[in-house]
C-alpha cells in the first residue's frame, strides 16, 4: 500500500474531516474550501440521502406551484397547444444556463474566490453574460416558433419567455450556491435543486401569463 493511500485510508476513518499531508493526515476547519466536499465523501449512504432529502422536498413544495400555474392556463393550453411543445424547450435551455450559473459559483466559493460578504459583483457579472445569452437563445427559440406556427406573435412570445426565464435561472443559479453556504446547507447539494425550481416556477408563469395575454389579444384583432 503506498504512502499516499494509507493517509487516505486514515483521513477517511478520523471523526474530524481530515486531507493528507506528509506528515499524515490533519483535521480541517469549516473555512477550508476541501471541507464540504470530505464531509460528504466520509458520509454512509444513508447519511448522504438524509442530508440530500431537504433541499428535495423543498423542491417538490416549489414544483407543486408550477402544476398550479399549469393547471390555471388550460384553457389556453387547448386555444394553442403548441405551447405545450415549447415549455420543455424553455424550461431546459433555462434549466442548463441556471446550472452552469450554479456549477461556476460552487466552484468560486470551494476555491476562495467568492465569499458570501462579496458576492454582489460576482452575481453582476454572471447576469451580465446571462443578459447576452438570454438575447441570442431567446432570439433563436423566437424564430424557430414563429416559423413553426407561421405566426410572428406565438414567436415573440416563446423568444420574450425564453429571455426572462434565462434571467431567472441565471439569477437563482449564482444566488442559491451562495444562499446555501450562509444557511450552513452544502452548496453543492443546495444550489441546483432550488435554481431548477424556482426557474420552472418563473419561467413556466412568464410563459403562460404572455401567452394567454398577447396571442388571445393578436387572435382577436
Amino acid at each position: 500500500m503506498s504512502v499516499r493511500h494509507s493517509c487516505a485510508s486514515r483521513a477517511n476513518q478520523c471523526s474530524v474531516p481530515s486531507t493528507c499531508s506528509d506528515n499524515g493526515p490533519f483535521p480541517l476547519s469549516e473555512r477550508d474550501p476541501a471541507y464540504d466536499a470530505i464531509v460528504m465523501h466520509q458520509l454512509s449512504s444513508v447519511e448522504r440521502a438524509r442530508r440530500r432529502l431537504l433541499s428535495l422536498v423543498i423542491t417538490f413544495t416549489i414544483e407543486m406551484m408550477v402544476a398550479f400555474v399549469i393547471s390555471r392556463y388550460t384553457a389556453t393550453l387547448r386555444t394553442y397547444p403548441l405551447l405545450m411543445s415549447f415549455m420543455p424547450v424553455i424550461s431546459a435551455i433555462s434549466g442548463n444556463v441556471g446550472l452552469q450559473s450554479s456549477s461556476i459559483m460552487t466552484r468560486a466559493l470551494a476555491v476562495g474566490l467568492v465569499s458570501t460578504k462579496d458576492s454582489s459583483r460576482a452575481i453582476g457579472r454572471d447576469l451580465a453574460s446571462a443578459l447576452v445569452l438570454g438575447l441570442a437563445l431567446g432570439l433563436l427559440t423566437g424564430i424557430v416558433a414563429g416559423m413553426w406556427q407561421n405566426w410572428l406573435v406565438f414567436g415573440l412570445v416563446v423568444g420574450i419567455a425564453q429571455f426572462l426565464s434565462i434571467l431567472t435561472a441565471a439569477l437563482t443559479g449564482s444566488a442559491a450556491p451562495l444562499i446555501g453556504k450562509w444557511l450552513h446547507f452544502d452548496p453543492a447539494t443546495f444550489a441546483g435543486p432550488m435554481e431548477t425550481a424556482i426557474q420552472d416556477v418563473v419561467g413556466n408563469s412568464f410563459f403562460l401569463i404572455l401567452a394567454s395575454v398577447l396571442l388571445d389579444y393578436f387572435a382577436t384583432t
